[in-house]
């Protein structure tokens, strides 16, 4: 009996160290996959925020653009309207020192011209502005 008992508490503790063994390795196994997966978590993090500074470059040259195409178009629309004041009142100068009509017209003509290229500026503006980005779901 005692060389019963003997087998069985080595049988027991070649058990409990391949059972031991086992358990080890499965969580060196499952350490190394997390490691791993966390070293790719970290790669796609850097490129993440890598992307996110180049975004927000490109985001604030392109507001320094906007920012600076309002100023040339409010000074192409200035320009414009000023023209056409100046336009109209060389039109009713003529009109008061009874110049020839031709020239009345003439004036006239390049008075509309300037009001159809105003409206074509403002045309070309609208039809070569992209619609906004829609907003970004976080």
């Amino acid at each position: 009996m005692t060389d019963f008992l003997t087998a069985f508490a080595e049988f027991e503790m070649h058990f409990a160290t391949r059972i031991s063994t086992n358990v080890a390795q499965t969580l060196q196994l499952g350490q190394s996959q997390i490691l791993a997966q966390l070293a790719d978590f970290n790669t796609k993090m850097d490129t993440l925020m890598a992307k996110h500074d180049e975004v927000m470059a490109s985001l604030n040259a392109v507001s320094a653009n906007v920012a600076d195409e309002k100023t040339v178009i409010g000074s192409v629309e200035t320009l414009l309207a000023n023209l056409a004041a100046q336009i109209k009142a060389l039109q009713d100068a003529a009109v008061n020192a009874d110049i020839p009509q031709d020239i009345v017209d003439g004036i006239a003509a390049l008075s509309q011209a300037i009001a159809d290229n105003k409206t074509q500026l403002a045309n070309d503006v609208a039809a070569n502005t992209p619609a906004a980005p829609a907003p970004v779901q976080q």
